[in-house]
């Protein structure tokens, strides 16, 4: 798949990576779209500020540089009648980052 990755200050570049696993306790979504928000413009330009450099992965979710930006956006999941014994398969939800 394609993502913009962010790998420091003024530093983004569209790479293929890999689709990303689903751990226990998560679910897989579907973005519809996704925005940048003025935290992704903070970090473009002055950061890396919140997102956690390398060798100092984020204690939720395991990632430093580069990584994937992108907070605000709409999606579908997959998987989440698991974590809810939901009857739908594809279930609308939002994400509080």
């Amino acid at each position: 798949m394609k993502a913009a990755r962010f790998h420091g200050q003024k530093n983004v570049h569209i790479e293929s990576i890999e689709e990303p696993e689903t751990r226990s306790g998560t679910v897989k979504i579907a973005v519809a779209w996704c925005a940048i928000s003025g935290t992704d413009l903070h970090e473009y330009l002055d950061g890396p500020i919140f997102i956690s450099a390398p060798g100092h992965p984020h204690p939720l979710s395991h990632e430093s540089l580069p990584v994937t930006m992108g907070h605000e956006f709409d999606l579908t999941s997959e998987g989440f009648d698991t974590l809810i014994n939901h009857n739908d398969t594809a279930v609308k939800i939002l994400v509080h980052p």
